[in-house]
């Protein structure tokens, strides 16, 4: 798996779309869902292409997905916007 087999966005303060390239093989794959010091927020396995997910607290600000082929690391796309929006 390679960093543009991976698209990250937020879609609120603590939801973000995941986008995973069709050709890369999910049998098995994981992701994790990281805060802004990389704590894990959550864990769970990759079932779709593409997927929804929203976080009870924390804001994601990265996210790996971790496959046969490989593990990415993502930032997620616009993930700073409530921290910026009062600037």
């Amino acid at each position: 798996m390679k960093i543009q087999d991976l698209q990250v966005d937020a879609t609120g303060d603590n939801c973000l779309i995941i986008k995973i390239s069709k050709s890369v093989d999910l049998v098995g794959a994981k992701f994790k869902i990281l805060g802004p010091s990389r704590n894990i927020i959550v864990i769970g396995d990759v079932s779709s292409n593409q997927f929804e997910i929203c976080t009870p607290t924390i804001e994601p600000t990265f996210v790996e997905i971790i496959t046969k082929s490989g593990t990415v690391v993502r930032y997620v796309n616009k993930s700073g916007k409530s921290t910026y929006k009062y600037l």
